[in-house]
């Protein structure tokens, strides 16, 4: 997957592909996905042809080993269906969208000094029930339960706020208010 990778943005680059992105044609995600498809479409086509240079190995460009260790392990959990690569991309850009939602909320809250509060809620933004007790998690912060769940509340609103937020941003025009959250969950179930 690295190797396919590196090629497809190598490709890229040297064909200076990115300027032929028209942002009033398509969104750059949807952009680079066409791209991708028809590019390991390609690749698959020259690997089985030795004559175009199949037999020829790929040197990775870079290599961060810690980089892609953590990939790697992640991908482990990512079913092997070579049919259905559209849905794994677009799985894997939801998963990205809500990390990414969730390391900003995680940022604002401890810039706002509610870094602990936002730890020890974290696992509930997710509708998961948090390690321990609200009772025992309200005691240790100094606060009352009830507080402590109106917090969770609201961090759960803001985060799918975000959420929201950054599928317009990355979707445009083709997601209508309201639609964004269906759109995600439907790029999850794929």
């Amino acid at each position: 997957a690295r190797d396919l990778t590196q090629g497809l943005f190598t490709a890229l680059l040297e064909r200076r592909d990115f300027g032929k992105a028209d942002r009033e044609r398509a969104r750059f995600r949807s952009y680079l996905s066409a791209c991708a498809r028809h590019w390991l479409a390609n690749q698959r086509d020259r690997e089985r042809t030795l004559k175009r240079g199949g037999a020829v190995a790929i040197v990775p460009l870079v290599v961060d080993d810690d980089a892609v260790a953590g990939e790697e392990r992640r991908l482990v959990r990512e079913p092997i269906d070579a049919r259905d690569a559209e849905a794994w991309f677009e799985r894997r850009w939801a998963q990205a969208l809500i990390e990414h939602a969730l390391a900003e909320l995680a940022a604002e809250e401890r810039a706002a000094g509610r870094g602990v509060v936002f730890e020890l809620v974290e696992p509930s933004l997710s509708g998961a029930s948090p390690p321990r007790p609200w009772a025992e998690l309200a005691h240790e912060l100094g606060t009352t339960e009830g507080a402590l769940r109106v917090a969770a509340h609201r961090l759960r609103q803001r985060f799918r706020e975000r959420v929201a937020r950054e599928v317009r941003e990355t979707l445009g025009d083709d997601v209508t208010e309201g639609e964004e959250l269906a759109v995600l969950l439907a790029a999850l179930q794929g």
